[in-house]
């Protein structure tokens, strides 16, 4: 049997920061938290290195800053404009307490 994705995070590093550029869950694996385990085990290695993690998500995606703030992410600004549509980018850094709550 062939192996699948059921999740995943893409990230750079940038120095000793961490930048999530993005993430997903296969649609058949959603809501069995698939992703907030991989989260967790992401974390966990990120605050191994002592690095600070930071993202940015559409402000109309609600459901992605539910799960950021849900998981221990602060707002840290916007970028206004940012995207095509006109909407602004939400600035939101890990608060590398080294650990995931789950809301």
């Amino acid at each position: 049997p062939s192996a699948r994705v059921k999740g995943f995070i893409g990230f750079q590093k940038i120095g000793d920061d961490t930048e999530i550029i993005v993430l997903g869950t296969d649609p058949e694996f959603r809501r069995q938290k698939i992703m907030m385990e991989l989260f967790n085990n992401f974390v966990q290695k990120i605050c191994k290195e002592n690095s600070k993690v930071f993202l940015e998500v559409h402000e109309r995606n609600t459901a992605a800053m539910n799960f950021y703030l849900n998981s221990g992410f602060q707002i840290d600004g916007r970028r206004k404009n940012y995207y095509n549509d006109g909407a602004a980018a939400v600035n939101m850094s890990f608060d590398n307490s080294c650990r995931v709550t789950s809301k």
